[in-house]
């Protein structure tokens, strides 16, 4: 069990607008990090669109730490190939993974509409529990991208 907390501060909130802040047990406080995919304009709740999408999909990177990290690119997101000339190996596009993770659209997409779609826009907190509860109880049915493109 991970004793952390995720917590959305909405518009009316002096934190600041659409602020995702993770607390832990001993009260330290960091922002989310935001892994962009589907805009640039950070996190947004309570609808679907390109903000809750990229939310639900750092949330759950978030979650579930190393586990998300590609096992090919390690996280990178290139991969060394052999190049014209043996020795200079060349860097292209991992193509086994989302910028580094292996998150897949669907997962976090279905996240989006169950969980962020209905959060409200003032604020909100969700445990650490809680995101992995939702996730024991779907990612059965969904792939991860490695499947996907295997």
């Amino acid at each position: 069990m991970v004793d952390l907390v995720y917590r959305g501060y909405g518009p009316q909130s002096t934190a600041g607008s659409r602020l995702v802040m993770v607390e832990d047990h001993t009260g330290f406080i960091a922002p989310l990090p935001h892994h962009a995919l589907h805009g640039e304009d950070g996190f947004s709740w309570g609808y679907g669109g390109s903000g809750p999408a990229d939310l639900a999909r750092s949330l759950i990177i978030h979650a579930l730490g190393s586990s998300a990290l590609c096992t090919t690119c390690h996280g990178t997101a290139m991969v060394l190939h052999a190049g014209a000339m043996a020795d200079q190996p060349e860097p292209t596009p991992c193509t086994r993974c989302h910028r580094g993770y292996t998150v897949s659209m669907d997962l976090y997409q279905l996240f989006k509409a169950d969980v962020i779609a209905r959060l409200p826009m003032t604020g909100w907190t969700l445990s650490h529990d809680e995101v992995m509860r939702w996730l024991s109880q779907h990612a059965s049915r969904l792939s991860t991208f490695d499947d996907l493109t295997a």
